[in-house]
């Protein structure tokens, strides 16, 4: 099923990420990609209580959020690196006793490639970037349904932030989020997508042309968006040059994201990070 959006679509499906499905995202017919019941019931159960058990689970500092796992947002080259070298074992063990729906996600991506383009992680001086990280944002506020937990943002301008231009990472035109959701919220917790794609321009004026983030609500008064609630077991894929957002979390159960970015540095190259 696509799901029409002014000037952009957005296609959603269930259990399979197909290699057309992969193609037609990179070339642009799509804004995102939603699979659901990509995880099973099983692993997803795994996943949470893996999760919530974690003795590895981070305040995050910059953003309402929990976390295990590194990112590359805000730091250096040389301490993402590092940072993702300490946590790779933290992040295996979130998928114990799991049939690990992040290599399957990576590896579909993969096979949509054009042949001889290959997909690794990111390295920098024999160091790899993470596979994916673990988050659970903790903002906003249940009394206000237009508020959200994690402001509106893009996920280009980051590339562009000092401390990291000498990583392959920097390289990257325009980044996909693999985003996989063993746990959805009880209520709330969507993803908000905007049609809108800022140019340089744009963010240089609104001084965010180093994080994107966080973008103001009434530049996008007159502007197109979809709300996409989530189940466990979700798989989205996002093109990150669009503002987007997430609505709060509401009830006990955690919304938690399995974050992953994939780009390409060069014409026979794709790389993941986080």
């Amino acid at each position: 099923m696509c799901i029409k959006m002014n000037s952009f679509n957005i296609w959603e499906g269930r259990k399979d990420l197909t290699k057309d499905l992969v193609r037609s995202l990179i070339r642009g017919e799509y804004v995102a990609i939603i699979v659901r019941d990509y995880i099973t019931e099983s692993d997803c159960e795994r996943i949470q209580e893996n999760f919530i058990n974690h003795p590895g689970i981070q305040q995050r500092k910059d953003i309402p959020a929990v976390e295990i796992g590194a990112n590359s947002y805000g730091v250096t080259t040389q301490d993402y690196f590092l940072g993702s070298c300490q946590v790779m074992g933290d992040l295996w063990d979130l998928m114990t006793e799991t049939s690990n729906p992040v290599i399957r996600a990576l590896t579909d991506f993969q096979r949509g490639l054009d042949e001889g383009v290959a997909l690794r992680p990111a390295i920098h001086k024999g160091f790899l970037a993470s596979p994916f990280r673990a988050v659970s944002w903790t903002g906003g506020n249940e009394s206000d349904e237009n508020e959200l937990a994690l402001g509106l943002h893009e996920d280009v301008s980051q590339l562009s932030a000092p401390g990291l231009e000498d990583s392959e990472i920097a390289k990257i035109i325009e980044p996909i989020a693999i985003n996989l959701y063993p746990s959805a919220a009880e209520r709330g917790g969507e993803l908000v997508i905007y049609d809108m794609k800022p140019n340089v321009s744009l963010r240089t004026e609104l001084g965010l042309e180093t994080t994107g983030y966080p973008y103001p609500k009434n530049i996008l008064n007159d502007i197109g968006c979809q709300s996409i609630s989530l189940d466990d077991g979700c798989l989205v894929l996002l093109r990150g040059c669009y503002i987007h957002g997430v609505r709060p979390s509401l009830g006990i159960k955690p919304r938690i994201l399995l974050n992953s970015f994939v780009g390409a540095i060069n014409a026979d190259t794709y790389v993941y990070y986080t």
